[in-house]
């Protein structure tokens, strides 16, 4: 509504904590063959580091929960680059070594200086910081049980740190609660698969048996 400048006819504005959106939701992904470095040097100008940061943090996040797009997670993350020669880095340096010419595009991200060069040769490399906010939350299926955690933001310097914050968050968010909800939700996950499975294997057994008495009835 604000993009269509009718904002001033909002009455309730739906954002974090009250409203949360799934991990990596709204954000486009382009695949390509691991070491092509053609490919990598004709896509590098459409990528955006600051989405790939946020979403590495918030995919970073999902990983440790162990959740899919059936478990009910929400995020909120924010991204602002800050001076890197004055800003002080949450994780100590050399935390993650420095992306070689065999590393994942993604560890590239915001780092470039320059073009990838066509012979697979490392691009020249630039330091950047971003000051990371990371909302997220776990709700249990019935929503009775809702775990939050919003620490204060932190500053990253590359995807390989926003990823590794996101991952931290998880831990911590399992310690103050999430845990007991994704066990529960795995439990009764399972419990509706074995009850699909014991259901199909009746229908199989049920037709097989008809099938035998027709075969009867007809001999």
């Amino acid at each position: 509504m604000t993009r269509l400048g009718v904002e001033g006819r909002i009455t309730a504005p739906l954002g974090a904590p009250a409203l949360m959106h799934a991990v990596g939701q709204g954000a486009l992904a382009v695949e390509m063959r691991a070491g092509d470095v053609k490919s990598r040097a004709a896509l590098a100008p459409i990528g955006h580091w600051p989405t790939e940061w946020r979403v590495g943090a918030e995919r970073g996040l999902l990983r440790v929960l162990e959740g899919g797009c059936s478990v009910p997670v929400g995020v909120e993350s924010s991204l602002e680059e800050v001076d890197a020669e004055t800003a002080t880095p949450h994780y100590p340096a050399n935390t993650f070594p420095l992306p070689t010419a065999t590393s994942p595009t993604l560890h590239f991200s915001g780092l470039t200086a320059g073009p990838f060069p066509a012979s697979g040769e490392l691009p020249p490399l630039r330091t950047r910081a971003a000051r990371l906010t990371l909302q997220a939350c776990v709700t249990s299926t019935d929503g009775k049980r809702h775990v939050l955690y919003a620490p204060p933001a932190v500053v990253v310097t590359s995807y390989q740190e926003a990823q590794r914050w996101g991952e931290d968050c998880a831990r911590q968010l399992r310690t103050l609660g999430a845990s007991a909800i994704l066990d529960n939700i795995n439990a009764e996950r399972k419990a509706r698969e074995a009850e699909t499975l014991a259901a199909a294997r009746k229908a199989h057994e049920e037709h097989l048996a008809k099938e035998e008495e027709q075969q009867q009835a007809t001999a």
